[in-house]
Order: structure tokens, then sequence, then C-alpha cells
């Protein structure tokens, strides 16, 4: 399988690294191991190491991952960091894709870095808590 699921316990984050070879048949996979861990640990919070895929892919395929992700997160309060390799080609596929996926009510964002990535996500945790808490 090329990517690896698992769970950081002291952030709460639902974590992915991307291994190559990886193509667009992988990522309904993906998804659903991603969405079976956060199910075991209640967890809204998901970051996804995409440095590895390079600037493999396009904005169509960004284009049908929004469609996927739309179909298969059903809750909304998700919130997924993306960590790229900072380029103009992948930064262009990439924030093509936080905007379809911002259209469709997800909440995505790029980061160049783990550490930068964790720290909005955690943001984004404390933040879900006091709404999941109304």
């Amino acid at each position: 399988m090329p990517h690896a699921v698992s769970y950081l316990e002291d952030d709460g984050i639902v974590f992915c690294e991307y291994t190559l070879p990886y193509g667009p048949h992988d990522f309904p996979v993906a998804i659903a191991d991603n969405l079976v861990v956060a199910a075991e640990h209640g967890s809204h919070l998901f970051l996804a190491d995409c440095r590895p895929l390079g600037t493999q892919g396009s904005l169509i395929d960004a284009y049908g991952m929004g469609e996927l992700l739309d179909k298969m997160v059903a809750d909304r309060h998700a919130r997924e960091a993306l960590v790229i390799v900072p380029d103009t080609r992948t930064g262009e596929i990439f924030d093509f894709l936080v905007t379809v996926t911002t259209n469709r009510g997800l909440i995505m964002r790029v980061f160049a870095g783990i550490d930068e990535a964790k720290v909005w996500l955690r943001e984004q945790g404390r933040e879900l808590e006091k709404v999941l808490n109304e």
C-alpha cells in the first residue's frame, strides 16, 4: 500500500504518509483508511505528508480529489493539513484542491512543513472543541 496511516496521540491527529508509486486509484483507499483511524480515536484532524508525491498530478486530478473527499467525508468538522514540496507547479495544484474543497464546505490548508501544519491543526482542534461542546 503506498501510504501509511497512524495516530499522533499527543496531538489528536490522524497522520498519513504517502509513498511512491501512487496513482489516483489509490486515494479512495487512503481516505477510507484515514477515516477508520479517525473514527477509532474520535479525531477530526488530519495531517497528510504529500511531499513524496512531488509534482505528479494535475488540476483535473485535484478537482477529482475534491469530489472524492466531498463524497467520502461526511463530517464537515474535519480539518486537513497537507504538507507539500513548495514549488510553483505543486503549489498551484494543491491551492486549487484547497479551493475545490472549501467550495464544498471542507476545511483544508497547505503547508511547507510538518511542524507548522501541526500548529494549525492544534488550533483548529481547540476551536472545534468549543463548537462541539456548545
